[in-house]
């Protein structure tokens, strides 16, 4: 079984980059503290790599800011590519299929702002679409 959920505060701006065939997705950081604390008192905080697809990125793209406390669920999913020099990178990140908005945020143009959305996506689809567009880059 392959699911992770995480609570945490998003790192960076939000932004949606459109891949072929009209695919949206949201490539992001989760800053998650950790319980425990450091030998010097302090938490500590781990920085998740989170990517949502179709109508999640467009959820986080209008609901969404940098800074704001959110909690995801989804899987851990492992990938690799190679860069324009030619040099292979490895990334693992959640790839989300819930996410619940904590805090703040930035207001939306109804006073109903959606908590949670869940999309199907052909994942095939979305991993060659990426794995291409990282290529390029």
């Amino acid at each position: 079984m392959n699911q992770a959920l995480f609570v945490g505060r998003l790192t960076r701006p939000v932004v949606v980059k459109h891949l072929d065939t009209n695919i949206r997705v949201v490539n992001n950081q989760l800053a998650v503290q950790r319980l425990r604390r450091n030998q010097h008192g302090e938490f500590m905080t781990d920085f998740i790599p989170i990517s949502a697809w179709g109508g999640l990125a467009d959820l986080m793209e209008k609901y969404c800011e940098k800074g704001q406390q959110i909690a995801v669920n989804g899987r851990m999913q492992s990938r690799d590519y190679d860069d324009k020099a030619g040099v292979k990178h490895y990334v693992v990140e959640c790839v989300l299929e819930n996410i619940t908005l904590l805090s703040g945020g930035r207001p939306a143009n109804s006073d109903n702002v959606a908590e949670e959305e869940s999309t199907e996506i052909d994942s095939e689809q979305v991993m060659e679409s990426l794995n291409m567009t990282l290529a390029e880059n």
